[in-house]
């Protein structure tokens, strides 16, 4: 686990360590003690931010993005943030963040 900075009280926990990714892109989860969670935090090498968030329904808020946008505030201001969804659309919400379909990620 690690964090960016003193401010971070949270945890990050490395993901799938053995996964067949690329050797500079790492997969992480963050909680921290205010109870803020993003499902999914890919960094690579050069210090770029990718924050996913698993949504159960196909309605989709800004208010999901809510985690994200606080983490993005802190430590990484120029990262992309994503909400899968199970609806049909991709649906932008502002400076860098979509709604996604999971079925989009598998060519549906």
């Amino acid at each position: 686990m690690f964090c960016f900075s003193r401010k971070c009280k949270g945890d990050f926990h490395e993901l799938a360590a053995e996964a067949d990714l690329t050797p500079r892109v790492r997969l992480w989860h963050y909680r921290d003690e205010d109870k803020r969670e993003i499902d999914f935090v890919l960094t690579d090498g050069d210090g770029r931010f990718l924050h996913v968030e698993v949504k159960a329904g196909s309605a989709v808020r800004g208010d999901d993005f809510k985690h994200i946008d606080w983490f993005r505030a802190r430590f990484a201001p120029g990262a992309v943030g994503i909400v899968l969804h199970t609806g049909d659309a991709v649906l932008p919400f502002g400076s860098k963040r979509y709604a996604v379909p999971f079925g989009s990620l598998f060519g549906a």
